[in-house]
């Protein structure tokens, strides 16, 4: 997709007085030790950090070995101790791509105007670090909680506590069937979100 890739984005007005790098020099002065600006970028007037990104995506992490419990690990990752079959994460996985109504899959949708989504991404792979599996997100937008929700699921299908053919009946609004409660928040990381690069052509012809 064309455009610009950031990590974690955020959109402010700040006088003319500032240029970028005086202003990237300020804020990481005064933020704690774990928050750091990488990155500023001049943008057209109008741009919003949530509004105009034409994609996001999102990387969830699980241990599946024993010592994921291990006390330097699991405040960054889900600690679920056990293995997981892999081809089954996948093919749950499957039905997610395109666009779908994602409503069975976020916390209070029904304040949503709409729920529709389109997933770009959906897959899964086992880990370089050989302690677990990861799943990989990439959507134009997501709701309430969507991943963390998507991730307990499939996680669930793949240990059998459930048939796979619930996620194919949560996209269709069955309600006889509910999507899994949300997976902890540690393995949950937002990777980048992309954005067309015309908001930060600042010449004239632009």
């Amino acid at each position: 997709m064309p455009g610009s890739t950031l990590g974690m984005a955020t959109s402010f007005v700040v006088p003319d007085r500032w240029t970028p790098d005086a202003l990237q020099k300020a804020m990481n002065a005064l933020l704690p030790n774990d928050c750091c600006v990488s990155d500023v970028r001049e943008a057209r007037a109008g741009f919003h950090a949530r509004k105009c990104a034409l994609e996001r995506r999102y990387e969830y992490r699980i241990g599946t070995d024993q010592s994921a419990r291990s006390p330097f690990r699991c405040r960054y990752e889900w600690a679920l101790g056990q293995p997981l079959e892999l081809g089954r994460l996948e093919a749950a996985a499957r039905p997610l791509l395109g666009q779908h109504s994602f409503g069975a899959f976020a916390v209070k949708s029904h304040l949503r105007p709409h729920t529709r989504c389109e997933v770009r991404r959906a897959s899964w792979s086992a880990r370089t670090d050989a302690r677990g599996v990861r799943f990989e997100v990439a959507a134009d937008r997501f709701l309430h909680h969507m991943v963390r929700i998507l991730t307990a699921t499939m996680v669930d299908v793949a240990l059998g506590r459930r048939p796979a053919e619930d996620l194919p009946r949560l996209l269709a609004g069955d309600p006889a069937v509910r999507a899994s409660a949300p997976a902890p928040p540690e393995g949950l990381y937002f990777v980048q979100a992309t954005y067309p690069e015309t908001w930060f052509d600042l010449s004239e012809a632009a």
